[in-house]
């Protein structure tokens, strides 16, 4: 708010201190100027205010601008108020008096002008511990804007460091122990720190984490197995975050269990010309060293040496390490080719194909069966040669021939097929091909 007090030449009832006739306001703030006049009883003198177009400001009231008025201050006092000044106050002002029936005044030019403001410039600037700092102020305004720097020494300057991973080691586990890993981290502000698994994510309702800050700078994150196993084995990545900075480490877990065999009973066929091995597939950590032996009746041996002897029976392989063992029995059996089909129905037949239902031997001492093969021909050709046509299919597939020669009569037998080989054939069956 700024004050003046006007005097009026050849006014002696008037007076006023030297003032200024332009005024730079600040936008937003309030100014007024003060007329007195030291003879409040005298009728020949009078008081108003000019606005910019030469029009009389009224006293705040209907009627009046809100923030542009006129007021007594006292009795010898009328004064000029302009409040929340803005850019369009901005132009000419007169404060006049009448003295003996002639006019006086007095103008004066008020400006009003805009802060400066900061641009992108934050309020809150960090630097880099180990680094060069560079701290941006940015200003404008209808003017060039004088920017100086000053520290305040109440405020020290904020330091941010990035983030350093202390701990975060390579760690072994015994299956079904109880085991942490540990993730420790500094930087400022505080790291935020992430666990991640590179493998597929176990949905273990017995892993829990946890983290916790150990001072301004420093936190620790712990993700706890409360019963570790095999599935949990292998690399993680640890990171922790800040404003400045995202780091990384791997480590890995490795955890030690007892052999384990997927398939802890298996039958193997084996027949004359077949070579066979018999293996003993485990898993385990560490390695395990490999037994066997040959399960007889009253008797326990191990298997002979190899030779040309093929020796069936129930094999037993005897997995152990520093953390258990585990036993596999191989039932090894010889294996035949399969006996002949139940049953054959003959489903449908054209001029030119036949469509058969096939029902396989119940009982099977060999390996199981893997198709069906079949011999068929004209029945005038059995009188004359013992070669036939051979069809086999895989057992997902629908058993029919085609390619028949029409109204004529065929005979065909079946065989069921295993590793061995084709079983034994079955009864020749008569069809006959329709009309074309």
């Amino acid at each position: 708010m700024k004050s003046s007090i006007l005097k009026i030449p050849e006014c002696h009832a008037c007076f006023a201190s030297d003032l200024e006739a332009v005024h730079k306001i600040r936008t937003g703030s309030t100014f007024y100027l003060e007329c007195r006049c030291d003879d409040p009883t005298s009728s020949r003198i009078s008081l108003k205010w000019l606005d910019t177009h030469d029009k009389e400001i009224q006293p705040s009231g209907p009627g009046t601008k809100s923030n542009v008025y006129t007021e007594w201050w006292d009795e010898i006092t009328y004064s000029l108020y302009i409040t929340n000044i803005s850019k369009s106050i901005s132009g000419t002002y007169k404060c006049v008096t009448e003295y003996n029936g002639r006019e006086y005044s007095r103008s004066y030019t008020l400006e009003a002008y805009d802060l400066p403001y900061f641009v992108n410039t934050d309020a809150t600037q960090y630097v880099v511990s180990g680094s060069d700092a560079l701290i941006n102020c940015k200003a404008r305004g209808e003017t060039d804007p004088l920017i100086s720097w000053h520290k305040d020494h109440d405020e020290p300057i904020e330091v941010l460091v990035p983030p350093v991973i202390l701990e975060f080691d390579n760690i072994t586990a015994t299956e079904g122990s109880t085991v942490q890993i540990a993730c420790k981290a500094r930087g400022l502000p505080t790291p935020k720190i992430n666990l991640l698994y590179l493998g597929e994510e176990p949905e273990d309702q017995r892993i829990v984490w946890s983290s916790n800050n150990t001072s301004e700078i420093e936190t620790e994150f712990y993700l706890t197995f409360l019963q570790v196993n095999r599935s949990h084995e292998g690399s993680y990545i640890c990171n922790a975050t800040n404003d400045v900075e995202s780091v990384y480490s791997e480590m890995f877990m490795t955890v030690y269990y007892k052999p384990y065999f997927n398939k802890p009973i298996e039958n193997i066929w084996g027949w004359s010309g077949n070579p066979v091995n018999l293996t003993c597939d485990y898993e385990s950590n560490p390695p395990s060293n490999i037994s066997w032996r040959l399960i007889v009746e009253n008797e326990n041996k191990v298997p002979v040496e190899v030779d040309d002897t093929i020796q069936y029976g129930i094999y037993e392989c005897t997995a152990g390490n520093d953390y258990g063992e585990a036993k596999k029995i191989i039932v090894f059996l010889e294996g035949f080719a399969p006996p002949p089909v139940r049953n054959v129905t003959v489903l449908n037949v054209t001029a030119t194909s036949a469509t058969f239902n096939i029902d396989g031997p119940e009982e099977i001492t060999g390996p199981p069966i893997v198709g069906f093969t079949s011999e068929y021909d004209v029945a005038e050709n059995f009188d004359v040669t013992n070669i036939h046509i051979n069809r086999t299919w895989s057992l997902d597939r629908p058993y029919r021939i085609n390619k028949l020669r029409p109204n004529s009569s065929y005979f065909i037998r079946f065989a069921a097929v295993n590793d061995v080989g084709g079983g034994a054939w079955s009864d020749f069956i008569e069809f006959v091909t329709l009309e074309k």
